[in-house]
């Protein structure tokens, strides 16, 4: 079994903290709409997307090389582990949704609540099914991330054919190629649905977007498999440069540059040898249930506040956040415990491997 990288674990707890801030920093105002970093938070969804492909890379790509791995226990195991989250707070949006409207609570969906559970529940509400975001709506994800996984060993497949030190070249031309030819190619239908740049598309055939930079991740980590590692002084010292260059990336909205140097944080990551924060381990290691649950907390908790304590829509104090970051850390980890690890071990004994 392949070692933690422990620094891939805390990146995925720092990315989701960065989505909650984008996604509940309309709540409060005016406070924190001149913020760059939160407005561009969507950027975060993209360092998720490299990740994945590069941990798929480190886990599978021996054995697809060898030939023992089946696409079918394979991809069931990929499904166990994000369906029982997912499942969970689908029929809890679901109940929000459905019910709110009645109770006085927000107003009616302008969708097909059926046809979105459908679509929601079977993933494909990323691929062009839909024509706005739908119930638990940070899932789109959810779907992108499937048909990445669907695609994964070939990906790796044709990987493993590229000169190792030429891989991080192929990745990064790949995903420049396909972020400059969707600004050449997209329609303008796409463009005002909100897919305003390849990194901006969600329910809008989000594979496009997942796809290129899943192989980034791949690509990244093939170049790096083979390298010695880091001592810890040097690690965190060109952990922090790049850092600084994402953070001006993300500021600045420079996102071809900003992608390019999230993929070379998570291939640096591989080589460090510093010790990573237990805390952010933590928050690294229950980050996918408190992904998928930050917007059921959202849909419920302003609203809450803004009826209990009478303040106008979307005018929360920002003396609010840390309680609503706090709860939502809770949920997440409950969430964690009781339904993504249980759930995901259940699914894994239903299934009976057969030879690759």
């Amino acid at each position: 079994m392949n070692q933690e990288v422990t620094g891939w674990t805390a990146v995925r707890g720092i990315a989701a903290l960065w989505v909650l801030m984008h996604h509940f920093k309309p709540h409060f105002g005016s406070v924190l709409d001149n913020n760059p970093i939160l407005i561009n938070g969507h950027l975060s969804v993209d360092l998720f997307f490299i990740l994945s492909g590069a941990v798929m890379y480190y886990v599978y790509a021996e054995r697809i090389k060898d030939g023992k791995v089946s696409w079918t226990s394979y991809m069931w195991k990929r499904i166990a582990r994000i369906y029982p989250v997912h499942i969970f707070s689908l029929i809890l949006a679901t109940l929000i949704l459905g019910l709110g409207p009645r109770l006085g609570f927000g107003a009616p969906v302008d969708y097909s609540m059926p046809e979105a559970f459908f679509l929601n529940f079977f993933s494909l509400h990323s691929l062009g099914t839909m024509d706005s975001l739908s119930l638990n709506y940070p899932s789109w994800s959810v779907s992108a991330e499937l048909s990445a996984y669907v695609i994964f060993i070939p990906l790796a497949l044709l990987g493993l054919k590229i000169p190792v030190k030429l891989s991080p070249i192929v990745g990064i031309l790949v995903f420049v190629g396909s972020y400059y030819l969707y600004d050449f190619a997209a329609p303008q239908s796409l463009i005002d649905s909100g897919g305003e740049s390849l990194v901006h598309l969600t329910y809008q055939f989000s594979f496009l977007r997942i796809w290129p930079s899943f192989f980034l991740g791949l690509c990244m980590l093939r170049w790096v498999l083979s390298m010695e590692k880091l001592s810890p002084n040097t690690s965190l010292i060109l952990t922090g440069l790049l850092v600084a260059v994402a953070i001006v990336c993300a500021h600045h909205k420079y996102e071809v540059v900003y992608v390019i140097t999230s993929a070379s944080i998570i291939a640096l990551l591989y080589l460090s040898t510093y010790k990573v924060h237990p805390w952010l381990i933590f928050m690294g290691r229950i980050s996918y249930s408190f992904y998928m649950v930050h917007a059921l907390i959202e849909m419920v908790g302003f609203k809450l506040i803004e009826r209990v304590f009478g303040y106008a829509d979307d005018q929360v104090p920002i003396i609010w956040l840390p309680f609503m970051i706090g709860i939502t850390i809770l949920a997440g980890y409950l969430t964690w415990r009781y339904i993504e690890e249980p759930g995901r071990k259940y699914m894994a004994r239903m299934w009976v491997p057969k030879p690759a």
